[in-house]
């Protein structure tokens, strides 16, 4: 594996396990560092919005997701999906706490995490350019509905750079190992 992939555990599967086709659920977390100065330590790892961001409007705004929809207002064009509704499981929104000094240890840090049973090509990044929307004040948490009822892409916000991101569990169910 390179270095910055690490195996946590192994196990044997069964013939013709597929690791995409047989996951039940997924958990993405993304990175948004907006602090009044930028870490140089974490700039590859991590979104930089040089503003305060309103974590409560972001995180009121991600409960929305919540459940099953039709998330095209948020799929990237790129992938053929027999269907675009997805079920989100979790959707949460926090700013992590620090120890003072600037940068990571300042509590600078709003982390974004989803998990579902699965997601469309660049949807979490998307749904992320959005909430940061929210955190800055350009929209209010009560126009996701709207952008997500919408069901097209145009409606949506602006997609999140992709450094900020990170796959950080697959969940399989025992028939499908």
């Amino acid at each position: 594996l390179p270095d910055d992939v690490v195996a946590m555990e192994l196990s044997e599967t069964r013939e013709g396990f597929h690791a995409i086709r047989d996951a039940r659920r997924k958990t993405y977390r993304y990175v948004i560092h907006d602090g009044q100065r930028p870490d140089v330590f974490s700039r590859a790892y991590c979104w930089r919005v040089p503003q305060r961001l309103d974590t409560p409007a972001m995180q009121q705004a991600a409960s929305v997701l919540l459940g099953t929809h039709d998330f095209s207002s948020f799929e990237s064009s790129g992938s053929e999906r027999a269907t675009s509704v997805r079920t989100i499981h979790q959707s949460s929104v926090t700013r992590e706490e620090g120890r003072g000094g600037g940068g990571y240890l300042s509590g600078d840090r709003v982390v974004y995490e989803v998990t579902a049973n699965g997601f469309l090509y660049n949807m979490v990044r998307a749904i992320v350019g959005t909430l940061v929307d929210v955190g800055r004040g350009a929209i209010i948490p009560g126009e996701v509905v709207e952008i997500l009822l919408a069901q097209d892409r145009k409606s949506g916000r602006m997609t999140a750079p992709p450094h900020g991101l990170f796959l950080v569990d697959v969940e399989y169910g025992d028939e499908g190992l």
